[in-house]
């Protein structure tokens, strides 16, 4: 999706409109898998949950997806932005050869969108434009739809192990992470991200 989407976009808002529909189409996907739930009875869990059978259903029925490698596909739309439709200095076609040969051969790229790019949690608003901008799609996915349970489809940035597990299992990314380097864990700024204080990281994940 993401090549197709590169090489058919001829502005970057023609980009970024395939992106929100990429992560809706995705959403669509796991909301469609999940049905048939089966909680096992637990009398100790219902007391924490209103008191009635979970297993029936209860108070509290709200469920979310998790949202694996926000900083990560903030910053590659960030760079993806800056080398390629705003400076043009990276054609498409290097780009995605550079992230299919996991960089191999690509030095100069690499350490450029490794170390001189922009990233969450520096403190650089276009970064922290594109953070808002997907939390934003990622909501609007998942808005007003309701679960089999009765409950609110929900959009979380927790990703438990998802940030090694999906790491592994999608290869490359535009922002330079190499395979099986994981992304950072939960909301929390990239790997490669030059963090100068703790202030920088508050202000890119509370930027309006």
């Amino acid at each position: 999706a993401f090549r197709t989407s590169l090489l058919s976009a001829e502005t970057f808002d023609d980009f970024t409109a395939a992106v929100k529909r990429e992560i809706r189409a995705q959403a669509e996907g796991i909301m469609a898998k999940v049905h048939d739930l089966w909680f096992v009875p637990s009398p100790f869990l219902d007391l924490l949950y209103g008191g009635r059978d979970i297993s029936k259903g209860n108070k509290y029925n709200n469920f979310g997806i998790h949202g694996t490698g926000i900083s990560c596909a903030a910053d590659s739309l960030a760079a993806i932005k800056k080398y390629v439709y705003d400076e043009k200095t990276v054609s498409k076609g290097d780009y995605l050869a550079a992230v299919d040969a996991d960089f191999a051969g690509y030095d100069e790229l690499l350490h450029r969108l490794r170390y001189e790019s922009p990233k969450v949690g520096c403190g650089n608003e276009e970064a922290d434009r594109w953070l808002v901008w997907l939390t934003e799609a990622f909501h609007a996915a998942l808005d007003g739809r309701r679960n089999e349970r009765g409950g609110i489809w929900r959009a979380g940035t927790g990703s438990a192990m998802f940030y090694l597990w999906h790491a592994a299992e999608i290869g490359a990314s535009p922002d330079g992470r190499r395979k099986d380097e994981p992304f950072a864990a939960n909301y929390s700024p990239s790997l490669f991200a030059k963090i100068d204080n703790p202030i920088g990281i508050v202000r890119s994940f509370t930027a309006p």
